[in-house]
C-alpha cells in the first residue's frame, strides 16, 4: 500500500467529484471511498485509487486512514446531516494521531427545498 495523500469520503457526488478531479489534477495520490464497482471504475479512470467502503461502517476504510495525511470530508446524508457528521467526526477525531492524519476537511453544504 502506497502513502496516499488525500482520502476523499463522498468523492461520487456533485462536490466530491469536482474535489477529486482537482486533487488528481494537482499531482496528489487520491484515495477515495465508493460503495460501488462501477463508481469505482469512473473515478479511476481520473486517477484516484478506489477503495470499496461504506463512511456508515468506518472499519470498512480504517486501513485507508492509515495511509493518508488528508481527509476531504464531502460526503452528503440527506436525512440528518448534523448528526451523520458528528458521528463520523467523533469516530475519526481520536484516530488523527494514530493516522498521522494532518488535515481533516469539511465541505458543508447549504441547499433548499422546492
Amino acid at each position: 500500500m502506497s502513502v496516499a495523500s488525500v482520502l476523499v469520503l463522498g468523492a461520487t457526488g456533485m462536490v466530491g467529484s469536482a474535489v477529486t478531479r482537482a486533487l488528481v489534477a494537482k499531482g496528489l495520490d487520491v484515495v477515495v471511498l465508493v460503495r460501488s464497482e462501477a463508481k469505482a471504475a469512473k473515478l479511476e479512470l481520473l486517477g484516484a485509487r478506489a477503495v470499496l467502503g461504506d463512511i456508515r461502517a468506518p472499519s470498512t476504510w480504517k486501513e485507508e486512514l492509515l495511509s493518508c495525511r488528508a481527509v476531504c470530508h464531502c460526503a452528503a446524508d440527506w436525512t440528518d446531516a448534523a448528526a451523520a457528521d458528528e458521528q463520523l467526526l467523533d469516530w475519526l477525531l481520536p484516530r488523527r494521531q494514530e493516522a498521522r492524519v494532518l488535515w481533516i476537511l469539511l465541505a458543508l453544504w447549504r441547499g433548499c427545498n422546492h
